[in-house]
């Protein structure tokens, strides 16, 4: 599918301040490879660098938690999309609410959160098996930015399907720093990647003009920039 709904800007391969001495800033589109290289890139990085997806992010966990209380309303389940290590999960789970859906296109979650009683579903971010209107409150750190170009709207729109109260999304705008991984030879061929995959995650390194105007208000309305890369949605 092409996505033809947004005007992406190309996007960084590496932020300056990784550049050599000499090394000019290389572009990219965000659509260089398609998503069963992506899901196997994570499958990867997660095999080889655990920790990976696992940094707390209290001061926006915070954010979201004020929000609600100020609010006051009262969520009875979740689903925190691209989920990675699953962190969050676990913060959700003792402060928000007990039934906690999490996602990835990956097999990333670890086992002590689904011990914990997490719901992992492994699936895209377009394609997640939950019925409409089925969750309170959906969630994502640090992950819009990773979505396929050509899978933003999809993404969106699943995410409108699926929520019958609010959203909460933290979006990085800079390119990501992990290229060293996935760009060595050995770690190519011992784990059965495609040849000269490349190394940036972040297939898309917008500001915030980009996503409340394009991707947000004309499906959510009610969207507000809470600070920090963080916006709350209200269905």
């Amino acid at each position: 599918m092409k996505n033809n709904k947004y005007t992406f800007n190309k996007v960084k391969y590496k932020h300056e301040k990784r550049l050599k001495p000499g090394e000019d800033i290389k572009y990219l589109t965000g659509t260089e490879e398609d998503i069963d290289t992506i899901a196997k890139k994570y499958e990867t990085i997660h095999k080889i660098k655990p920790a990976y997806g696992c940094k707390p992010r209290f001061e926006h966990w915070g954010k979201l938690q004020q929000i609600l209380y100020n609010k006051k309303i009262e969520i009875n389940s979740v689903l925190d999309i691209g989920t990675g290590a699953g962190t969050f999960t676990k913060w959700a789970h003792q402060n928000i609410s007990k039934n906690v859906y999490a996602s990835d296109i990956a097999n990333s979650i670890k086992q002590e959160y689904i011990d914990l009683g997490v719901n992992f579903i492994k699936a895209p971010s377009h394609e997640i098996p939950l019925p409409d209107k089925s969750i309170d409150l959906i969630t994502s750190f640090d992950f819009l930015e990773h979505v396929h170009p050509d899978y933003l709207e999809k993404t969106i729109l699943e995410t409108k399907r699926i929520c019958r109260g609010y959203i909460f999304h933290k979006i990085a705008q800079h390119p990501s720093g992990i290229l060293h991984l996935l760009e060595d030879e050995k770690i190519q061929k011992q784990h059965n990647l495609p040849e000269n995959v490349h190394g940036q995650l972040h297939l898309i390194q917008e500001h915030r003009t980009f996503w409340e105007e394009q991707v947000f208000l004309p499906e959510f309305p009610e969207t507000t920039f809470v600070g920090g890369g963080c916006y709350f949605l209200e269905i």
